[in-house]
């Protein structure tokens, strides 16, 4: 009787790991820069981010570490503690604080001339939290912003009023 209870359970196991799908990781995608805080040194960014998820299962984000490069060239980075769960085969949009220097930020504008977008390059990890603790994955997303201001939006719980625009 007690073999027959190990080779039932076995078999369930088994069975269980061979529907098992392996997680897909998030996508995390850079939706708006925004300066918040101004200064002769340094400059405080909110970056607004859209972290997808194309699993058939929630997936519980514990933090996340960023750093942003445009034009090949590094601008920004930043971390975040924020804890969130990310439904399935869905997205959430989520303000994150970063910082740069006012030389980044001089930088872009000379290189800018007329375009009217720029190419950016996101990457870091995020950490998914699970029983023991949080797994860390590496993420990278490329894209580009518009600079038309017509296009912009201001980050999910931040007051358009205190925020201007990124001179990039």
């Amino acid at each position: 009787m007690r073999q027959l209870a190990v080779v039932a359970m076995v078999a369930s196991i088994a069975a269980g790991c061979a529907s098992y799908e392996p997680a897909i990781p998030p996508s995390i995608a850079l939706a708006n820069v925004e300066l918040v805080r101004p200064g002769l040194l340094r400059q405080d960014l909110v970056l607004d981010l859209r972290i997808g998820n194309p699993n058939n299962f929630d997936i519980p984000i514990d933090g996340l570490t960023f750093r942003l490069d445009i034009d090949g060239q590094p601008f920004a980075e930043g971390y975040s503690n924020q804890r969130l769960t990310v439904p399935r085969l869905s997205e959430v949009s989520i303000p994150v604080a970063a910082t740069t220097d006012t030389f980044a930020i001089v930088r872009q504008i000379m290189s800018l001339g007329d375009r009217q977008e720029i190419r950016y390059r996101m990457h870091g990890y995020a950490y998914i939290a699970e029983l023991a603790g949080s797994r860390r994955i590496p993420y990278e997303r490329e894209g580009t912003l518009s600079l038309d201001p017509g296009t912009r939006r201001p980050a999910p719980g931040i007051t358009p009023d205190r925020l201007l625009l990124v001179p990039l």
